[in-house]
């Protein structure tokens, strides 16, 4: 971003539809924008600033929202992801987690970054990806199943770093398995 600046190649425009940013969020970018203004003598424009907002917040943890002062609402979009992730599971599958609501939750709690990064096209890079694929193949292959409604809703594939994501969630839900079946 610094060196696109001194370049004068900066954003001018919005993406795409804006994401609500939440006010605490706007102020540790606030913060760090008039802290590299300050150090460095640049101006860094709205447009950059909510660039910035969505770089930090697709890096959250889920989790991380309601910490941060995010009053962590799943929207009816993201809920509706995660059902019809669920639903492709158990068509593909058989595997019926629809009535998981621990599972529906922490899917959900997941979209809401990820849903930021496949929007804007941010990547994220999973280092247990490879070990993930290995040894938690059933999940990955549930995951993988799941990712084929988000693959339509994108228009593109989701990476194999953001599916190795949504296999830890499945694998390490024990009881999502359990009460799956």
């Amino acid at each position: 971003m610094l060196e696109r600046i001194s370049l004068q190649k900066v954003i001018e425009a919005y993406l795409d539809e804006k994401v609500e940013i939440s006010p605490s969020i706007r102020t540790i970018i606030e913060t760090y924008c008039q802290c590299l203004e300050d150090e460095f003598a640049i101006t860094i424009n709205e447009f950059e600033r909510y660039y910035l907002s969505l770089q930090y917040a697709s890096r959250l943890a889920s989790d991380s929202f309601s910490q941060y002062g995010q009053n962590f609402i799943i929207n009816s979009r993201i809920d509706e992801m995660t059902t019809k992730m669920l639903s492709m599971v158990s068509e593909v599958i058989g595997i019926h987690f629809q009535s998981n609501l621990e599972l529906r939750m922490t899917l959900n709690q997941h979209l809401v970054p990820m849903d930021i990064r496949m929007r804007y096209q941010l990547t994220t890079i999973n280092p247990l990806i490879e070990e993930i694929k290995r040894e938690y193949s059933f999940a990955y292959t549930l995951a993988k199943t799941a990712c084929l409604y988000l693959n339509q809703y994108y228009g593109r594939e989701v990476p194999e770093d953001e599916i190795g994501y949504i296999a830890v969630i499945l694998a390490f839900g024990k009881s999502f398995l359990a009460s799956g079946i």
